[in-house]
């Protein structure tokens, strides 16, 4: 689904770096996620709104983050697709 040398920009936080390039810094950040959260209470993903090169969605996770409690975490993720692959990624929270 990612091209090997896709990117990855998140907002200003102190859990991730703003820029990560790279398949295997992506899926690091993926694990890492993954593995932050104690309790999964659900999530929900809306439909898709594609203009070009470029598909937007929203993503809703509620769930207990280990040390932080429960919340419910609201994303809104961009992407760009060259050659049927993910060649960036970007999210606002």
């Amino acid at each position: 689904m990612y091209a090997e040398d896709a990117k990855s920009i998140e907002p200003n936080t102190n859990i991730f770096p703003m820029l990560m390039e790279g398949l295997d810094a992506i899926k690091s950040k993926m694990t890492f996620f993954q593995g932050s959260i104690e309790e999964f209470h659900g999530m929900t993903i809306s439909d898709p709104i594609v203009a070009g090169n470029y598909f937007v969605l929203t993503w809703t996770v509620d769930a207990t983050f280990k040390g932080r409690g429960r919340s419910i975490f609201e994303e809104v993720c961009v992407y760009q697709v060259k050659d049927d692959k993910i060649v960036l990624e970007q999210f606002f929270y």
